[in-house]
């Protein structure tokens, strides 16, 4: 079994990277007021370049990303305590393949973070049974196939209208119908003792309360970050912190100039900021 630590799914502010955006606030800091340690953002009392709004914007958004990863650390460690209980989905009710790669990945087998779940499909000796096809998909992501929806294809099964223009076609239609509907049947029960066992590790763990606490807490991020970015600056100091911080936060090949002309007006506001620094005899 393998897991993808890198799921859509995961919980992450987009674009920015974190280092850097930390980094970032230290930096303004310093900019925004002389008297700043590398390290401390000043208080808005004692801020003499008259940025007050910006200040306080930035020490709310660094009290925010520091929120915002104790709880990313307090979910990891409640994942590694929980990972080993976490079961493989049998593979009798093992669905459809590589549904990771097709944006129809809503019953994916994913982990108790949520994670997809990687099969090696050599070990799957029930569910597969061609050997060319395992080794051109050594790993994959499967669906898992859920009570109800195995008891909707049941009742779809049942209803079906015999196919085939002969007795002897009807027949053979017939019998390869009740031989999935056998399966399908059998699978009902093992699908909903997988629902019940890994609900209960879900409840027990607390993993849905933790997950919805790192997802509060970026929610405040995004708004501190929306905060800074909407507070007034008084002068080419406060300027170039803001300035500063978009090219701290963000990746810096973005800043190549080639990726700025071919941005159009998002590049042109990426070169902006560049000025501001620029403008304010300070280094790119």
């Amino acid at each position: 079994m393998n897991i993808d630590t890198n799921s859509t799914n995961q919980h992450f502010i987009p674009v920015f990277s974190r280092r850097g955006f930390i980094y970032g606030l230290a930096g303004c800091a310093a900019a925004t007021a002389s008297n700043a340690d590398a390290t401390q953002l000043p208080s808005p009392a004692t801020e003499h370049n008259g940025n007050l709004e910006l200040i306080a914007a930035l020490q709310h958004l660094l009290r925010a990303q520091q929120q915002y990863e104790k709880e990313q650390s307090d979910l990891q460690w409640l994942a590694d305590e929980w990972r080993h209980r976490w079961p493989l989905a049998p593979e009798c009710i093992l669905g459809s393949a590589n549904v990771d790669r097709h944006g129809y990945d809503e019953d994916a087998e994913r982990d108790l973070m949520g994670r997809y779940i990687y099969r090696e499909t050599a070990e799957l000796t029930t569910r597969i049974k061609s050997k060319s096809w395992c080794q051109e998909h050594p790993r994959v992501c499967f669906a898992v196939e859920t009570s109800e929806k195995l008891r909707a294809t049941v009742h779809e099964t049942e209803n079906r209208k015999p196919k085939g223009r002969t007795d002897k076609a009807r027949a053979e239609y017939e019998a390869i119908t009740a031989r999935y509907l056998k399966d399908y049947r059998a699978a009902i029960p093992v699908a909903l003792e997988y629902e019940r066992v890994t609900a209960d590790i879900r409840r027990r763990s607390g993993v849905d309360e933790a997950l919805a606490r790192v997802s509060a807490s970026k929610a405040a991020v995004d708004e501190a970050m929306t905060a800074v970015f909407v507070s007034p600056v008084r002068n080419l100091a406060g300027l170039k912190a803001k300035a500063k911080l978009v090219k701290e936060a963000l990746p810096q090949s973005m800043f190549r100039p080639g990726y700025i002309d071919d941005m159009g007006a998002l590049g042109g506001l990426f070169s902006i900021a560049m000025d501001a620094i620029h403008l304010n005899g300070g280094d790119a």
